[in-house]
Protein backbone atom coordinates (compact mmCIF):
# COMPACT_ATOMS: atom_id res chain seq x y z
CA UNK A 1 0.00 0.00 0.00
CA UNK A 2 1.27 3.53 -0.94
CA UNK A 3 2.35 5.58 2.20
CA UNK A 4 0.54 9.20 2.78
CA UNK A 5 1.99 11.55 4.89
CA UNK A 6 -0.23 13.12 7.60
CA UNK A 7 -0.08 16.51 8.71
CA UNK A 8 -0.22 17.17 12.76
CA UNK A 9 -3.71 18.78 11.68
CA UNK A 10 -4.74 15.80 10.04
CA UNK A 11 -3.91 13.87 12.81
CA UNK A 12 -6.37 15.21 15.15
CA UNK A 13 -8.93 14.82 12.82
CA UNK A 14 -8.03 11.24 12.23
CA UNK A 15 -8.63 10.86 15.84
CA UNK A 16 -12.57 12.20 15.99
CA UNK A 17 -14.97 9.20 15.56
CA UNK A 18 -16.42 8.64 11.66
CA UNK A 19 -20.35 8.72 11.96
CA UNK A 20 -22.15 6.57 9.66
CA UNK A 21 -25.59 6.74 8.34
CA UNK A 22 -28.03 4.44 6.05
CA UNK A 23 -31.78 4.76 5.23
CA UNK A 24 -33.89 1.81 7.18
CA UNK A 25 -36.40 1.94 4.15
CA UNK A 26 -33.39 0.44 1.96
CA UNK A 27 -32.87 -3.25 0.88
CA UNK A 28 -30.48 -4.78 3.59
CA UNK A 29 -28.81 -7.36 2.98
CA UNK A 30 -29.02 -10.66 4.06
CA UNK A 31 -26.31 -12.82 4.65
CA UNK A 32 -26.50 -16.33 6.11
CA UNK A 33 -24.22 -17.96 9.16
CA UNK A 34 -21.86 -20.60 8.60
CA UNK A 35 -22.50 -24.34 9.75
CA UNK A 36 -21.91 -24.29 13.35
CA UNK A 37 -22.60 -20.80 14.56
CA UNK A 38 -25.53 -18.79 15.73
CA UNK A 39 -27.65 -16.10 16.61
CA UNK A 40 -29.53 -15.29 19.90
CA UNK A 41 -30.68 -12.57 21.67
CA UNK A 42 -29.11 -11.53 25.38
CA UNK A 43 -30.59 -12.64 28.18
CA UNK A 44 -30.40 -11.37 31.67
CA UNK A 45 -27.25 -13.07 33.72
CA UNK A 46 -25.35 -12.99 30.66
CA UNK A 47 -23.35 -9.38 31.41
CA UNK A 48 -19.95 -11.10 32.27
CA UNK A 49 -20.42 -12.46 28.74
CA UNK A 50 -20.64 -8.67 27.36
CA UNK A 51 -18.33 -8.04 29.28
CA UNK A 52 -15.51 -10.83 28.78
CA UNK A 53 -16.09 -10.02 24.93
CA UNK A 54 -15.94 -6.47 24.94
CA UNK A 55 -12.35 -6.68 26.87
CA UNK A 56 -11.37 -9.17 24.39
CA UNK A 57 -11.43 -6.78 21.41
CA UNK A 58 -9.86 -3.83 23.36
CA UNK A 59 -12.46 -2.16 23.77
CA UNK A 60 -11.10 -1.83 27.97
CA UNK A 61 -9.04 -1.76 30.02
CA UNK A 62 -9.96 -4.83 31.84
CA UNK A 63 -13.17 -7.17 32.49
CA UNK A 64 -14.13 -5.20 35.20
CA UNK A 65 -13.87 -1.81 33.34
CA UNK A 66 -15.73 -3.24 30.61
CA UNK A 67 -18.45 -4.53 33.07
CA UNK A 68 -19.07 -1.62 35.34
CA UNK A 69 -19.69 0.40 31.97
CA UNK A 70 -22.35 -2.22 30.82
CA UNK A 71 -24.75 -1.70 33.79
CA UNK A 72 -24.00 2.11 33.56
CA UNK A 73 -25.04 2.27 30.30
CA UNK A 74 -27.37 -0.53 30.10
CA UNK A 75 -27.95 -1.28 33.26
CA UNK A 76 -31.18 0.89 33.69
CA UNK A 77 -33.04 -0.69 30.37
CA UNK A 78 -32.09 -4.16 30.73
CA UNK A 79 -35.50 -5.48 29.60
CA UNK A 80 -34.73 -3.92 26.40
CA UNK A 81 -31.33 -4.69 25.63
CA UNK A 82 -32.58 -8.01 26.40
CA UNK A 83 -34.90 -7.50 22.74
CA UNK A 84 -32.22 -5.35 21.06
CA UNK A 85 -28.48 -7.35 21.55
CA UNK A 86 -27.57 -10.29 19.44
CA UNK A 87 -24.94 -12.56 20.47
CA UNK A 88 -23.04 -14.90 18.21
CA UNK A 89 -22.41 -18.22 19.41
CA UNK A 90 -20.17 -21.12 18.33
CA UNK A 91 -20.97 -24.67 18.25
CA UNK A 92 -19.58 -24.97 21.49
CA UNK A 93 -22.25 -22.26 22.81
CA UNK A 94 -19.20 -19.67 23.20
CA UNK A 95 -19.92 -16.08 23.25
CA UNK A 96 -17.87 -15.28 20.07
CA UNK A 97 -19.61 -12.05 18.68
CA UNK A 98 -21.87 -9.43 20.13
CA UNK A 99 -23.86 -6.13 18.70
CA UNK A 100 -26.96 -3.95 19.60
CA UNK A 101 -29.59 -2.35 17.55
CA UNK A 102 -30.23 -0.06 20.38
CA UNK A 103 -31.90 3.84 19.55
CA UNK A 104 -31.16 7.43 20.45
CA UNK A 105 -34.13 9.55 20.79
CA UNK A 106 -32.92 12.57 19.73
CA UNK A 107 -29.87 12.71 16.83
CA UNK A 108 -29.49 16.12 15.80
CA UNK A 109 -33.21 16.33 16.66
CA UNK A 110 -34.19 13.25 14.49
CA UNK A 111 -35.17 9.66 15.89
CA UNK A 112 -32.54 6.95 14.84
CA UNK A 113 -31.93 3.89 15.46
CA UNK A 114 -27.96 2.78 16.21
CA UNK A 115 -26.04 -0.36 15.31
CA UNK A 116 -23.72 -0.53 18.29
CA UNK A 117 -21.05 -2.37 20.19
CA UNK A 118 -20.76 -4.55 17.27
CA UNK A 119 -17.40 -6.81 18.27
CA UNK A 120 -16.09 -9.86 17.14
CA UNK A 121 -13.59 -11.59 19.24
CA UNK A 122 -10.23 -11.81 17.61
CA UNK A 123 -9.70 -15.46 16.87
CA UNK A 124 -13.10 -15.50 15.34
CA UNK A 125 -12.13 -12.32 12.86
CA UNK A 126 -11.42 -12.55 9.29
CA UNK A 127 -14.06 -15.58 8.66
CA UNK A 128 -17.01 -13.46 7.11
CA UNK A 129 -19.34 -13.55 10.56
CA UNK A 130 -19.59 -9.97 11.14
CA UNK A 131 -22.30 -9.45 7.94
CA UNK A 132 -24.85 -11.87 9.24
CA UNK A 133 -25.02 -10.77 12.39
CA UNK A 134 -25.00 -6.98 10.98
CA UNK A 135 -28.29 -8.35 8.79
CA UNK A 136 -30.11 -9.23 11.97
CA UNK A 137 -29.57 -6.27 13.98
CA UNK A 138 -30.25 -3.93 11.13
CA UNK A 139 -33.33 -5.79 10.64
CA UNK A 140 -34.21 -5.88 13.90
CA UNK A 141 -33.66 -1.54 14.10
CA UNK A 142 -36.31 -1.29 10.79
CA UNK A 143 -38.99 -2.46 13.31
CA UNK A 144 -38.43 0.59 15.05
CA UNK A 145 -36.66 3.89 13.35
CA UNK A 146 -36.23 4.49 9.73
CA UNK A 147 -32.93 6.12 9.93
CA UNK A 148 -29.84 3.94 11.30
CA UNK A 149 -26.27 5.72 12.65
CA UNK A 150 -23.27 4.13 13.65
CA UNK A 151 -19.87 5.27 14.85
CA UNK A 152 -16.27 4.26 13.94
CA UNK A 153 -12.92 4.85 14.00
CA UNK A 154 -11.34 6.41 10.72
CA UNK A 155 -8.35 4.71 10.21
CA UNK A 156 -10.71 0.88 10.70
CA UNK A 157 -10.64 0.42 6.80
CA UNK A 158 -12.24 -2.87 6.80
CA UNK A 159 -15.31 -2.24 8.85
CA UNK A 160 -15.86 1.24 6.50
CA UNK A 161 -15.57 -0.62 3.76
CA UNK A 162 -18.05 -3.05 5.27
CA UNK A 163 -20.33 -0.93 6.77
CA UNK A 164 -20.31 1.11 3.17
CA UNK A 165 -21.39 -2.30 1.37
CA UNK A 166 -24.24 -2.39 3.94
CA UNK A 167 -25.27 0.96 2.54
CA UNK A 168 -24.21 3.23 5.43
CA UNK A 169 -22.71 6.57 4.23
CA UNK A 170 -20.49 9.12 6.01
CA UNK A 171 -22.79 11.74 7.86
CA UNK A 172 -21.23 15.07 6.44
CA UNK A 173 -21.84 17.55 9.51
CA UNK A 174 -19.79 19.71 8.78
CA UNK A 175 -16.80 20.63 6.68
CA UNK A 176 -14.36 18.78 8.96
CA UNK A 177 -15.94 15.59 8.47
CA UNK A 178 -15.98 16.10 4.32
CA UNK A 179 -12.30 16.42 5.18
CA UNK A 180 -12.57 13.48 7.21
CA UNK A 181 -14.06 11.15 5.11
CA UNK A 182 -11.45 12.26 2.49
CA UNK A 183 -8.12 11.67 3.80
CA UNK A 184 -9.83 8.61 5.37
CA UNK A 185 -10.92 7.17 1.70
CA UNK A 186 -7.74 8.25 -0.11
CA UNK A 187 -5.44 6.33 3.13
CA UNK A 188 -7.07 3.09 2.12
CA UNK A 189 -8.10 4.22 -1.42
CA UNK A 190 -12.07 3.00 -2.01
CA UNK A 191 -12.52 3.22 -5.47
CA UNK A 192 -16.41 5.18 -4.79
CA UNK A 193 -14.54 7.47 -2.78
CA UNK A 194 -15.73 10.85 -4.31
CA UNK A 195 -19.06 9.65 -5.21
CA UNK A 196 -19.56 8.49 -1.98
CA UNK A 197 -19.14 11.52 -0.53
CA UNK A 198 -20.78 13.57 -2.71
CA UNK A 199 -24.27 11.65 -2.31
CA UNK A 200 -23.36 11.88 1.51
CA UNK A 201 -23.04 15.42 1.55
CA UNK A 202 -26.78 15.87 -0.34
CA UNK A 203 -28.06 13.61 1.76
CA UNK A 204 -27.15 15.01 5.01
CA UNK A 205 -28.17 18.03 3.93
CA UNK A 206 -31.47 16.83 3.02
CA UNK A 207 -32.03 15.35 6.39
CA UNK A 208 -30.66 17.58 8.60
CA UNK A 209 -31.25 20.65 6.93
CA UNK A 210 -27.89 22.44 8.56
CA UNK A 211 -24.00 21.86 9.52
CA UNK A 212 -23.35 21.15 13.26
CA UNK A 213 -20.54 22.55 15.16
CA UNK A 214 -18.10 19.76 16.21
CA UNK A 215 -18.73 20.21 19.64
CA UNK A 216 -22.48 19.23 18.86
CA UNK A 217 -21.51 16.07 17.30
CA UNK A 218 -18.69 15.14 19.82
CA UNK A 219 -21.30 15.57 22.75
CA UNK A 220 -23.50 12.94 20.94
CA UNK A 221 -20.88 10.36 20.03
CA UNK A 222 -18.42 10.18 22.99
Amino acid sequence: MKRINISLDRKILLALPLVMLRSGKEYIPQYELRDGFYIKKFEKGQEKDWADLEYSVGEFGSKEKALRHFFKEFGSRTDLFCQRCFFLYNRRGEVVGTATAWEDSDFFHTLTGRMHWLSIRPDYQGRGLARPLITAVLNEIIKHRDIIYLTTLPVNFPAIKLYLDFGFFPFMANKNYHRLFDITSRLFFHHDAAEIAAKAFRITKGVFGKEYTMKDILKLVL
